[in-house]
């Protein structure tokens, strides 16, 4: 469900459809975290991250980053990237830090 949910949410945002991209993304995210599946929930997260900076909108990409960590710690993608963002917006202090957090986790 997560899979096909970010595949059409991926193909809807190519065709310059967004707001339809992000509500496949916002009922798959709704499903998953009624069922308890919270590593689906950050993936989702992630998927709607990538969209929004596809989109040139980073404050919200940020936003779903943060979610997307607050449903998995440990997620090595969207902390990754949100260590880029911050960076590219001026937040050094705060991008090394999911920088070197990553980089703790994976050596």
């Amino acid at each position: 469900a997560v899979r096909a949910a970010t595949g059409e949410a991926v193909l809807l945002a190519d065709a310059k459809q967004l707001p339809a991209a992000l509500a496949v993304l916002e009922a798959a995210r709704t499903e998953a975290e009624a069922a308890g599946r919270t590593r689906d929930v950050a993936q989702l997260w992630l998927t709607k991250a990538e969209l929004h900076e596809k989109a040139a909108e980073r404050n919200a990409a940020l936003e779903a980053l943060d979610r997307a960590l607050a449903a998995a710690p440990g997620l090595n993608a969207a902390q990754l990237r949100r260590g880029v963002l911050r960076i590219e917006a001026g937040q050094l202090a705060e991008g090394r830090a999911d920088l070197v957090a990553v980089f703790e986790r994976t050596g």
